[in-house]
């Protein structure tokens, strides 16, 4: 991997000590995301987040209550032209560098925030909905025009509640809770992965390289083609898995062209298709 445009930053002075161990966790699942899709971040402590630091997209998770030279910090590097993502917070100080301002502290065991559904702004490339149960939130308000809202909380019957994130103009968001690392894992790393490409277009080329990678596996080692071959020949699938390694032939084409032309999250959903694809053939063997 090369070296990380992508700081995740775990709360080490935003929280009491007692609960350090816990923020670090909680950052871990974000980190892990990216590393499983083949992009590089660094994983950081608050304290370790500085004027000079040289990321392109910085994601504060349960960034409590950042002291001073924290919020310094991020004004700073907010003029330098750097893209955040701020998880959970309820600092007056951080949400006003946002256009935001804390509203109340809100809990809830029914249900009532089940999912999170965004809008037509959504980034590229990122998933419609994100399925999360969360308990308890932080909501906040926009206190200037251009900061608007992005995605709603659903409960278990879809129906729209709260704010679940924000937008600002400058691409930075805020989300009232955290991304937890219990459920819908594969659409939380779209989306952590479609915010990353606003601030690094190449994040996609990334990471449909090493997911092509991935998904070669099983055809360049021949465990499929060995299983198609153990079938009896007078199986009714052959037929049917002919036509599907015939499409499979075709969308390997189409990836391969398409992490040639580095084009971008076109390359990514074209190598998830052949992923798919590869799935659903093996399944049929």
């Amino acid at each position: 991997m090369r070296a990380a445009t992508i700081a995740v930053v775990h709360a080490e002075l935003s929280v009491a000590e007692g609960e350090r161990r816990f923020a670090k966790s909680l950052a871990s699942h974000v980190q892990r995301w990216y590393t499983e899709a083949g992009v590089a971040s660094d994983l950081i402590a608050d304290s370790a987040l500085s004027v000079s630091s040289a990321y392109k997209l910085v994601v504060l998770v349960d960034c409590y209550r950042p002291p001073k030279s924290v919020v310094n910090a991020v004004q700073q590097q907010l003029a330098r032209g750097t893209r955040f993502v701020v998880c959970y917070s309820a600092s007056p100080e951080l949400a006003a560098l946002f256009g935001l301002k804390p509203e109340t502290y809100k809990r809830d065991d029914s249900g009532k925030w089940s999912s999170m559904a965004f809008g037509a702004q959504k980034p590229n490339g990122a998933p419609m909905s994100v399925l999360q149960t969360s308990t308890n939130l932080f909501t906040v308000t926009a206190t200037r025009a251009d900061t608007k809202p992005l995605a709603w909380w659903c409960d278990r019957a879809g129906k729209r509640t709260d704010v679940a994130w924000w937008r600002t103009a400058r691409g930075s968001y805020w989300m009232t809770h955290v991304l937890s690392g219990d459920g819908d894992e594969a659409g939380k790393q779209r989306l952590l992965l479609a915010i990353a490409a606003e601030s690094d277009p190449n994040v996609w080329n990334q990471a449909a390289r090493y997911l092509y990678a991935d998904v070669l596996k099983p055809l360049n080692d021949g465990s499929l083609q060995q299983r198609y071959r153990a079938l009896p020949k007078s199986s009714a699938r052959r037929k049917q898995i002919d036509s599907a390694f015939a499409y499979l032939r075709k969308l390997q084409a189409m990836a391969q062209a398409a992490l040639e032309k580095k084009s971008g999250y076109v390359a990514y959903q074209t190598v998830c298709d052949l992923r798919d694809c590869v799935d659903r053939t093996y399944g049929m063997t």
